[in-house]
């Protein structure tokens, strides 16, 4: 925009422009800007100025502060009118204006780049806290608030621009602070979900709907709109259609895991364990660390792992300890259709979705995103024969599942490979868990 004389930007910050210093000037030209274009008779200006008791001089006064304002703006944008006066400003001239410009122009544009451009733009207009001289008045109150409410969802509407442009990890700083200064604007809460899961950080995500469910129950006492309930549920369910992840456990690199957990080679066998696991806080445990290891020898190390295996273990709920024993079962990496055929349990697809992401909170499984968009998991060994060994007796059903489970795979696999639609990833998956339940030897990568 072109540098003006004339510009309130009451929505913007102090009053402008700054060269007009007497107090009464400067609420005048605000009452006069916060009705642009509609005619103001003498009476409402004298209330707006002085309140209910204005003095016996009001209307000369009032004359001396227009006159003033002539001079220290152009005088033909204040009009006289039969019962008092008019502001007339130019649209370029006026920031509520131009704001609303670009925000209808935002709000209609299809192109992402071109909705940055303007909403850039239009919150720039912004330098604090609308119609500064009026703060205390009722009569700005609703202009006011209109204007904050306008600028808000402006703010939303930025916010999605750059996740849609896929800056999610650049905008979590921002929409952090959004969410503490207005907790209860749910499609913010849903734009910071959305950023942290694509920036590759699934459980954040799911405790930040934790969060704006306890936000909203405990303030104004309802549960997640709709809307915010089936984001919930699709980053549980790891919709494809949510956009790409940073994820990127690669499926083909992982360390080679060690035939047995006690042997030689010990000190690999921790490293195994250790250098997938995700848990920022515990990834600063030293217990499970290389480097921790590296100064054990072999029997200290497997006390030591087990130790916090088992204390890792003890921190989850009931029913997150009863799934990681079951899944337990699967040699290879394996879904949430594979858990579903062999060890559900009666649990429906959303727990198990939040479970599995609970345990891998608690790094005791490794998880992967296939080409596809769906999630895989995989227990690396020296975890899976810690579980194991203890129910090795009492692991008869699911182990007779797993078998069908895979017997079936198997046959299908067969037809797969006639018409071309299997994968490699889902090939070498099935192959894993081809061998005996719960038996880490049937084949490495």
């Amino acid at each position: 925009m072109a540098e003006v004389e004339h510009r309130v930007l009451g929505v913007l910050g102090p009053l402008l422009p700054t060269h007009i210093t007497r107090p009464a000037q400067r609420r005048l030209l605000s009452v006069l800007l916060l009705h642009a274009g509609t005619d103001l008779d003498r009476d409402y200006l004298f209330e707006c100025m002085w309140g209910n008791d204005p003095p016996r001089s009001a209307r000369n006064a009032l004359h001396v502060h227009i006159s003033g304002l002539r001079s220290a703006i152009p005088d033909d944008i204040i009009a006289t009118t039969a019962h008092g006066y008019r502001i007339d400003p130019d649209d370029d001239a006026f920031d509520v204006v131009a704001f609303e410009r670009l925000a209808t122009a935002a709000h209609g544009e299809i192109h992402p780049s071109e909705q940055l451009s303007r909403t850039t733009s239009a919150l720039d207009l912004w330098r604090g806290g609308p119609y500064q001289e009026l703060t205390d008045d009722t009569f700005a109150v609703p202009e006011v608030a209109r204007l904050e409410e306008r600028r808000l969802g402006l703010l939303e509407l930025h916010m999605q621009v750059l996740l849609a442009l896929g800056q999610h990890n650049e905008v979590i700083p921002r929409l952090r602070q959004l969410v503490e200064c207005f907790p209860l604007r749910e499609r913010l809460h849903e734009d910071l979900m959305l950023a942290l899961y694509r920036s590759g950080r699934q459980a954040e995500a799911l405790r930040q709907f934790q969060s704006a469910r306890q936000v909203l129950g405990e303030q104004i006492g309802v549960e997640p709109g709709p809307a915010l309930r089936d984001l919930e549920t699709r980053i549980l369910l790891h919709d494809p259609d949510l956009g790409p992840t940073d994820l990127r456990l690669a499926r083909y690199n992982l360390p080679r895991p060690t035939t047995s957990f006690v042997g030689r080679d010990e000190h690999d066998a921790v490293n195994v364990a250790a250098h997938p696991f995700t848990d920022r806080d515990l990834a600063a445990d030293t217990t499970f660390t290389s480097s921790a290891s590296s100064s054990c020898d072999g029997s200290d190390a497997a006390t030591s792992f087990r130790t916090e295996v088992d204390r890792r273990c003890g921190l989850l709920a009931f029913q997150d300890r009863e799934l990681l024993d079951d899944v337990a079962v699967f040699n290879g990496w394996f879904g949430l259709s594979d858990i579903e055929a062999v060890c559900a349990g009666g649990r429906d697809r959303a727990a198990i979705a939040a479970a599995l992401m609970r345990i891998v909170d608690m790094s005791l499984l490794l998880v992967t995103r296939c080409d596809a968009g769906s999630m895989r998991y995989r227990m690396v060994v020296p975890i899976r024969e810690i579980l194991v060994a203890p129910r090795r007796s009492s692991h008869g059903r699911v182990e007779e599942r797993y078998v069908r489970h895979y017997l079936s795979r198997a046959l299908s696999w067969g037809q797969d490979r006639s018409t071309s639609t299997a994968t490699p990833a889902t090939v070498d998956d099935n192959v894993d868990n081809l061998g005996v339940p719960g038996n880490h030897s049937s084949r490495s990568r």
